[in-house]
């Protein structure tokens, strides 16, 4: 592990070193997030400044956990934290990068480089489960790819490491410039270049361009040749080595002779005139594409070609995701099967702490895959990163964890040890798991997928996946449209419009919102009691209701005179003053709402008591999204203004202002106001190219061949004009599958092709065309809606919106969750 002193690291980076701790004091950890602190005795935290927070605000916090060297970029040095050491730089995000740049460059290792638009991450992952028996690799955990990331990532080169791994991804001009030097590849990796991130480039050539800026110290770099073609060759830099992979003759490794076997791909690969057969386990076009890219790097690094033929057939898809699912007896899994190695464990038991709101933490981990797995030093690193976690339950599977973990007996922790999994399988029961969040971490020849089943909580096989990554990213994109001072409100109707509330809730409060909303009291009542500390705006409070909101401190929205008047005098009635409530003003939706010309009254009611305190007051804008009524809009918003105006004047303080919705956030920035209104948005629709953040997926229960002439579902309202391959899937009108859908009107993708509904929805299957599907078998994936199959496609095919297809997901679908 690197170690330097806090001297050391000030020549590295620039700046001046203040406070009252050793200078000698050997710092080998780095951090940006005082939530994410292991050993704080020997970390360096970094406070960063972000566009919304600054990492100097937790300065305390991290201190509080024992952390005693900063490094800061202000001046003068922070008070209250006695005998700390800071080290001030102009930019501390600067500061981290030059850190990790000058560490990389004291070591002499080949280092591959990874950048593109698509494939990076699995590349890398794939070109270590290639090459990590023939070398000890370094590479970045999960997607490590970015301004902070990258750093990271480049801080774990030690020196039993031969080989490092990095991907690079930018989203902005003159960014790459900065991970170049702190990468310094000398092997390059261009994967396929997409749309991703292009907003921050003004087309698709300079995109390219800024990204080949990785290679431009490389010895050889790797691309497909169409890409390498659009670089333009002739003005590349001679001293880089560019090899091709494409079906073009004029490709350094020309791929030839594909063919599909089935769930295989049989492909030819021909370098040096050398042609190799290989057998790929993958049909997906991408996925062919990215093993070849690994096949060609291994073959140029000399890896055995009979062995290079074993491992490809080998490869495995690559989930990058940590996956939340409802256990039994009320347990939370965290399935965790990314990969074995000591760094990913530490994120996963990062995530891990972050959600435990108030419940037990068990982890439930194999041996080891890693090469230096069987190492006594190696198992004493595991348990004491383990250590430093308030885990209740450690289930160790494996021989050499269990002769490992007896440390972790002194300390108080429940420990359980199993030779193998099926034996882990059978104790389940006797251990009495209840109320715990689990994060479950095995290496893949343990076949924890077994053990996972073992603790789901029983449903039927229709999953609806929320990617918590992308519900951040989308968050991230339209708080980029607003300015740092505006608030940011995220509505949580509908249960999360269908996604769930609590989860998303403690996503959004990682996050930094600044308000939750919800529809009823109740949802309110149950995100407090999961730990969810926001403020949160209650949208429909019932009078029975009262109680529930001051014991939960939940805030009302008052929107008529009865339930104002309802609401003040049952705050007279217990002695209540200075409740925050919300004030809905009706400026053209005549759902609910006070009208403008009303506020005179209100005044009358709301000046100069104490009972209530006006914490904000909004409208709701009827078509946003719509430029013909872009007129209307500016209506609303000057009704709203006006009214607004009056009512902060007699109340003689000002309060929140919200009108801008969804839409009106990225259509309307001049109605930004104090605070805008993300719903929808947080899940899908919005700017092309945005992905979404849900997915519903149901498995083939059956296949028949059904002869012409028959009939398929009630009523026989299908009838086979030739023989037809029907597969029926596990969903219906039951779990939010309208009948709409039916006869035709719908299609599911089957194997990534579309599939037709045939005759009508039932209430737990619908039947589907796969005639034309050559492989199609009982038990496999079907896309109902997701990332090939958008929401507007399916709201499109019978008529409404993605509002109502979202929020009419059945609560017997099982919600998976998954984060990067």
């Amino acid at each position: 592990m690197a170690s330097y002193t806090i001297t050391q690291i000030a020549a590295m980076v620039g700046g001046v070193v203040g406070g009252q701790q050793p200078l000698d004091k050997p710092l080998m950890y780095l951090s940006t997030d005082s939530r994410k602190i292991a050993f704080p005795e020997a970390t360096v935290f970094f406070a960063l400044e972000g566009p919304h927070r600054s990492g100097h605000q937790f300065l305390s916090s991290a201190y509080a956990l024992g952390v005693r060297h900063f490094v800061v970029n202000q001046a003068p040095l922070p008070t209250g934290l006695p005998d700390a050491t800071f080290l001030v730089v102009p930019n501390s995000l600067r500061a981290l990068q030059r850190l990790a740049a000058a560490h990389r460059a004291s070591f002499q290792l080949p280092v591959i480089g990874i950048t593109g638009s698509y494939g990076k991450t699995v590349v890398k992952e794939w070109l270590y489960q290639l090459l990590h028996p023939h070398f000890n690799i370094v590479r970045s955990p999960k997607s490590f790819n970015s301004q902070i990331g990258v750093p990271l990532s480049v801080w774990e080169i030690e020196p039993t490491h031969n080989l490092g791994i990095f991907e690079a991804g930018i989203s902005l001009s003159g960014e790459m410039e900065i991970l170049a030097e702190i990468i310094q590849p000398t092997i390059g990796i261009l994967t396929n270049i997409g749309s991703p991130h292009a907003e921050g480039f003004t087309s698709q050539q300079q995109k390219l361009e800024e990204k080949a800026n990785l290679f431009r110290k490389c010895n050889v770099v790797f691309a497909r040749w169409q890409d390498w073609q659009a670089l333009n060759p002739r003005e590349a830099d001679p001293a880089t080595q560019w090899l091709t992979i494409g079906t073009e003759a004029e490709s350094t490794f020309v791929v030839s002779a594909l063919r599909q076997l089935g769930s295989e791909t049989k492909v030819d690969l021909t370098y040096q005139s050398r042609t190799q057969n290989l057998l790929l386990p993958f049909t997906n076009p991408a996925q062919i594409e990215n093993a070849l890219m690994c096949a060609a790097v291994a073959w140029w690094l000399n890896m055995p070609l009979t062995n290079m033929q074993q491992a490809l057939r080998q490869l495995y898809p690559v989930d990058m995701r940590l996956q939340w699912k409802r256990g039994i007896n009320h347990c939370q899994l965290l399935n965790d099967g990314y990969t074995s190695d000591l760094p990913s464990l530490k994120i996963a038991l990062d995530y891990l702490a972050q959600q435990k709101q108030g419940e037990k933490l068990t982890l439930i981990l194999s041996d080891f895959s890693e090469p230096t797995g069987s190492s006594s030093a190696f198992y004493a690193q595991v348990v004491h990163l383990v250590g430093q976690y308030s885990i209740y339950r450690l289930v160790a599977v494996g021989p050499r964890l269990a002769e490992a973990i007896q440390p972790l007996v002194a300390s108080g922790v429940r420990v359980h040890s199993f030779y193998n999994t099926q034996t882990a399988i059978d104790a389940m029961p006797s251990l009495q798991l209840s109320h715990e969040n689990i994060l479950i971490k095995g290496a893949r020849v343990f076949g924890f997928e077994t053990l996972v089943l073992a603790l789901q909580q029983q449903a039927h096989e229709t999953e609806l996946a929320i990617n918590l990554a992308v519900v951040a990213q989308r968050l991230n994109f339209y708080r980029s449209m607003l300015q740092p001072t505006t608030k940011i409100m995220v509505m949580l109707k509908a249960f999360g419009y269908g996604s769930g509330d609590v989860e998303i809730a403690r996503l959004l409060q990682f996050s930094g919102v600044d308000y939750l909303a919800v529809a009823y009291t109740d949802e309110g009542v149950t995100l407090r009691k999961a730990g969810i500390h926001l403020p949160i705006m209650v949208m429909n409070p019932e009078t029975a209701g009262f109680a529930l909101l001051e014991r939960y401190n939940l805030e009302p929205e008052l929107y008529d005179f009865g339930i104002l008047g309802q609401f003040l005098d049952w705050c007279r009635q217990q002695g209540t003053e200075h409740f925050p409530v919300h004030i809905k003003l009706d400026t053209g939706m005549h759902r609910l709402g006070f009208l403008p010309e009303a506020v005179g009254e209100l005044e009358a009611i709301l000046a100069g008591q104490s009972t209530l305190v006006v914490k904000s007051v909004f409208t709701h804008l009827v078509a946003a999204e719509d430029a013909a009524e872009d007129d209307y809009t500016a209506q609303q918003a000057e009704r709203f203004h006006a009214a607004a105006n009056r009512l902060e004047a007699a109340l003689g303080y000002h309060f929140i202002r919200h009108l801008a919705n969804t839409a009106g956030i990225s259509r309307h920035p001049t109605l930004h106001a104090h605070m805008v209104r993300l719903g929808i948005g947080l899940y899908a629709g919005g700017r092309a190219g945005l992905p979404a953040a849900l997915s519903l997926t149901t498995r083939i229960a059956q296949l028949k061949w059904v002869p012409a002439g028959q009939t398929v579902g009630y009523g026989r309202a299908a009838k086979m004009a030739a023989n037809t391959r029907v597969a029926t899937v596990r969903i219906g009108y039951a779990d939010g599958y309208r009948r709409q859908f039916g006869q035709g009107n719908g299609y599911m993708l089957v194997r990534g092709q579309p599939a037709t509904v045939l005759g009508k929805v039932c209430m737990d299957m619908t039947m589907l065309d796969v005639t034309h599907i050559e492989g199609a078998a009982v038990g496999d994936a079907v896309e109902v809606f997701g990332h090939n199959l958008p929401l507007e496609v399916l709201a499109q095919q019978c008529g409404t919106i993605i509002y109502e297809i979202i929020t009419g997901i059945g609560q017997r679908v099982k919600r998976v969750y998954l984060s990067e």
